[in-house]
């Protein structure tokens, strides 16, 4: 894929949606897969009533407290959580994972292309197995 120069230096910010319940460590993994990537402006995380309440551990979230955003919902299933997240975006792009994913760096390319051919998509991220199943 072939970018115009004015692309060429690096995708537009995006923020990334994260709905979960009961996912323990792995929203963890998946919060810093997303804080990895610098083209993410923020992760909105939404806790669909999980019991107990979703935390978010990582050594280094202090750091990045400004990105950050922990909401706290009754129970009412992940397309509402989705929903409650997606009215807090304020970057042009959004991307959405699940908590039981890892967001991978080929994100960046995905958002240049959108960026500079003026359009956005809704696209299929490519699935790889974790160790861990």
């Amino acid at each position: 894929m072939s970018l115009p120069p004015t692309q060429a230096a690096g995708p537009p910010p995006a923020d990334v949606v994260i709905p979960t319940f009961n996912d323990g460590p792995r929203l963890s993994r998946a919060v810093a897969s997303a804080l990895a990537l610098p083209c993410v402006a923020r992760v909105i995380v939404v806790d669909d009533g999980s019991d107990p309440p979703a935390r978010i551990d990582l050594p280094d979230l202090q750091q990045h407290a400004d990105r950050v955003t922990l909401i706290r919902q009754s129970n009412a299933g992940p397309s509402a959580a989705r929903n409650a997240a997606l009215d807090r975006v304020s970057s042009p792009y959004c991307v959405s994972l699940d908590a039981d994913d890892t967001l991978l760096p080929d994100i960046d390319l995905a958002l240049r292309f959108a960026a500079a051919h003026n359009f956005a998509a809704v696209v299929s991220a490519r699935v790889d197995l974790a160790a861990d199943g």
